[in-house]
């Protein structure tokens, strides 16, 4: 691994680690509940591989918060929902969870991915690593402004792949070679 990958992990170790710290209990009184984050249903384009085995958008509604770092889970959530028509393949394929997420300054997504299937070792081919890894990248960058690249991490911790083929060791960037050249569709 290199050097900015190891960096890397260690500031999102550090940051998750610190998320999960809870302060001192106060015996008097609870805190306040946070303000409700104002949610806001907006079209976006969630990307499905197609027939050519290129990444394709499809146009559908989802409740997005203001913040451009608030709104990356719900972006994925709606990625982990089955895709309509059910005769196309999930993007991201069930067994796989969204543990945590959050946007750096420079513009990075990080995207902690988890559960079963990833933590058993995803025996799978190049191609079905690849959608997963980009639908991922080309949702957040094409709805979310200030996202510029995604990091994939693996239970908290920096991977070289998510399955043997596609390198993750640094953050990825879109990359229209693998998106279908032409408009939405609509669902």
């Amino acid at each position: 691994m290199t050097l900015r990958a190891l960096a890397l992990g260690a500031v999102v170790v550090s940051l998750l680690a610190a998320c999960s710290r809870k302060g001192p209990v106060q015996a008097t009184s609870s805190p306040a509940p946070p303000p409700p984050t104002a949610m806001t249903t907006k079209p976006v384009q969630l990307f499905y591989e197609d027939e050519s085995l290129l990444l394709a958008p499809r146009i559908e509604r989802v409740a997005l918060p203001e913040s451009d770092g608030a709104a990356i889970r719900p972006l994925l959530a709606a990625l982990l929902a089955p895709a309509p028509p059910a005769t196309e393949p999930r993007p991201i394929p069930e067994g796989v969870e969204i543990r945590a997420t959050f946007l750096l300054p420079d513009g990075t997504a990080i995207v902690d991915l988890g559960g079963p299937l990833l933590t058993a070792g995803w025996k799978t081919g190049s191609q079905a690593e690849l959608m997963l890894a980009y639908s991922i990248v080309q949702t957040l960058t094409s709805n979310l402004p200030s996202v510029r690249q995604v990091q994939l991490l693996i239970n908290g911790q920096p991977a070289e792949t998510l399955a043997g083929h596609v390198s993750i060791e640094r953050p990825l960037q879109p990359n229209p070679r693998i998106v279908r050249p032409q408009a939405a569709r609509n669902q």
